[in-house]
C-alpha cells in the first residue's frame, strides 16, 4: 500500500493456485464489481493470475 502523487495504490497477492483469467466463470460478482466502483471514483483494478503461479489484484485511487 502506498501513496505517491495523491493517488493510493493497494496491491493483494499470493503464491497459491492461480487460475486462467480468461477462462474464469464465476458465481459471484466480487471482482468485477470492485472494478466498477474503483471506476466510478476515477480509479482501476487490475487482476493478474496464471495458473500455478498465483494471483495478484492492485487496486488504484485518488486517495482521500
Amino acid at each position: 500500500m502506498g501513496v505517491t502523487d495523491g493517488r493510493m495504490t493497494i496491491t493483494i497477492a499470493d503464491n497459491g493456485q492461480g487460475f486462467s483469467v480468461n477462462q474464469a466463470h464465476g458465481k459471484g460478482n466480487g471482482l468485477e464489481n470492485m472494478k466498477e466502483r474503483l471506476e466510478q471514483i476515477g480509479g482501476s483494478l487490475v487482476l493478474h493470475s496464471e495458473p500455478g503461479r498465483g494471483t495478484s489484484i492492485r487496486m488504484d485511487a485518488a486517495s482521500i
